[in-house]
């Protein structure tokens, strides 16, 4: 074991020490290589028989890390930049190389289906990267960051991009090392670089070197669960806010934006308090503007409780043209997600995109309170159509039409999102953290002791809360613990709002 000692304000030089009192940490240490040992069978063998060396050690630390079954902790300050040196060196002792893994798990699409396959990352003709990150530098504007799983990426390259269907052009690939930039000509197998010039690329989309129906898994980006209400203090900075948001959601994919037909306001979405906080403090901050913003509100989903159906018949002179068409449809809950799907082999084939994307709109706004629909399957079981007089435009108006009947006739109701929290607090505690969340109608899914050292014991609960409990919660989290408390949380699921809440939501439009 030895000292750590940084002798530089910056961070960037430091020279190791022997400990002084070196006992007072030997039974932490026997306490880790135990540890480490009921992880790792060949390491508890050479521990028992006390023939291991320290190359054993970070062995079975990089075994225990690649299997998921723990993972090293390292101290530092990111504001004093200590101990980023130990850091980096942890990743390249640790974590997987690309040459662990020689296939990658993918995507095709046969027969309008999605297949999964395994590709051989070893073929260096065949380039497959995915985009992970889109961020924008001042003084040379968008850049996508990508990880090369197979092949190369070199500069002025024409590459595909299979999730968007469309060719760009790589300009210029630079590696990023903390606050400076270095241009290279090529990116390989494993490497992650950032290439100048994708203007249509955006987050969790793959690139290839031809075109093929090839993706890799993409990143899960959940919805929205939290919007606020924001508007700046002229109207001549309405243009600069709308670059901004617009600049953000590409950097962000969890972060959404919309105007509210009703008020006109500009709603902004994220995923919880400090997420909305920290996009104000970036708005304000990165692009000089001075923005006021309302208060905090939980992101309702709309479904149905029951199977319904309807139908509109659009007849109306446009112009100088009589336009009509006839739909037919059914809405089914279903547990997650929207799905369309048109049963009626009768409805010519260019009507199709404009009944789905007037049944998409129609889906957007629900019938209760204008929250976007969650869990329904529409099905298009009718149509009749004129081929003199029916058009696209007709067909969009009557399928959008029939989907909101459908779901007035199918006992809408309101959802709202729950949250897997997840606490770890002192022993101390935890019974006034427990009775906390069961004063915010939290269901506790588990209690466990985290960690113990000596007479230190951290404990973790899992509870499913609604996100409307949690407004404040971080302030209230501290004042419980003395400040020596910690949560994270993550969408679960929707559930139904209970019936005296939805009556108040559906009157104020809000809680």
């Amino acid at each position: 074991m030895k000292l750590i000692k940084w002798i530089n304000e910056d961070g960037s030089e430091f020279i190791y020490q022997e400990i002084p009192d070196i006992k007072k940490y030997q039974d932490q240490r026997i306490f880790m290589l135990e540890e480490i040992a009921s992880l790792d069978e060949i390491f508890m063998d050479k521990y028992l028989n006390s023939d291991y060396t320290n190359q054993d050690i970070y062995q079975a630390l990089r075994r225990i890390t690649i299997s998921g079954l723990g993972s090293p902790v390292l101290c530092g300050s990111a504001i004093k930049n200590i101990g980023i040196q130990p850091l980096l060196d942890s990743v390249i002792n640790f974590l997987p190389s690309p040459l662990d893994k020689s296939n990658q798990r993918a995507f095709t699409i046969e027969n309008e289906r999605e297949k999964e396959i395994f590709i051989d990352i070893t073929q260096k003709d065949k380039l497959i990267a995915l985009c992970f990150k889109v961020s924008y530098f001042p003084s040379i504007g968008k850049v996508s960051f990508v990880r090369v799983y197979s092949g190369k990426i070199q500069e002025n390259d024409i590459v595909y991009n299979s999730t968007k269907n469309i060719k760009e052009r790589a300009n210029k690939i630079i590696k990023i090392h903390a606050s400076s930039m270095e241009e290279v000509d090529s990116l390989q197998t494993g490497e992650i670089g950032a290439i100048i010039g994708l203007k249509k690329t955006s987050t969790g989309d793959t690139l290839l070197n031809s075109e093929e129906k090839l993706f890799l898994e993409s990143i899960y980006i959940p919805d929205p669960v939290m919007f606020i209400a924001i508007e700046t203090t002229s109207r001549a900075d309405e243009e600069k806010l709308f670059k901004a948001l617009e600049r953000l959601s590409e950097e962000d994919p969890t972060f959404k934006y919309k105007i509210n037909e009703e008020t006109g306001q500009i709603i902004i979405s994220g995923m919880g308090e400090l997420h909305l906080e920290i996009i104000i403090d970036r708005i304000q901050k990165e692009y000089n503007l001075k923005i006021y913003s309302g208060k905090p509100q939980v992101e309702f989903r709309e479904s149905i409780s029951s199977k319904a159906e309807a139908e509109y018949e659009f007849y109306k002179q446009i112009g100088n043209k009589l336009q009509t068409a006839f739909i037919k449809l059914e809405v089914i809950p279903i547990q997650e997600g929207l799905k369309i799907f048109i049963d009626d082999d009768q409805i010519p084939e260019k009507f199709l995109p404009a009944i789905k994307e007037g049944i998409r709109e129609s889906l957007a706004f629900g019938v209760l309170a204008g929250f976007p629909c969650n869990g329904i399957k529409v099905r298009v079981i009718g149509s009749k159509y004129d081929k003199d007089f029916s058009t696209p435009l007709a067909f969009k108006v009557a399928s959008f039409e029939a989907t909101k009947l459908a779901l007035k006739n199918a006992k809408p109701i309101l959802l709202e999102p729950v949250m897997k929290v997840e606490i770890i607090t002192p022993e101390q505690y935890l019974g006034s953290v427990i009775n906390d969340l069961q004063s915010r109608n939290s269901e506790i899914q588990e209690i466990s002791i985290y960690q113990s050292l000596g007479s230190i014991v951290l404990n973790k609960v899992i509870s499913i809360t609604p996100l409307r409990e949690m407004f404040g919660y971080s302030t209230s989290l501290r004042s419980l613990t003395q400040g020596r408390g910690t949560f994270n949380m993550e969408l679960y699921s929707y559930k139904e709002v209970p019936s005296n809440i939805q009556e108040n939501i559906i009157l104020k439009g809000t809680l």
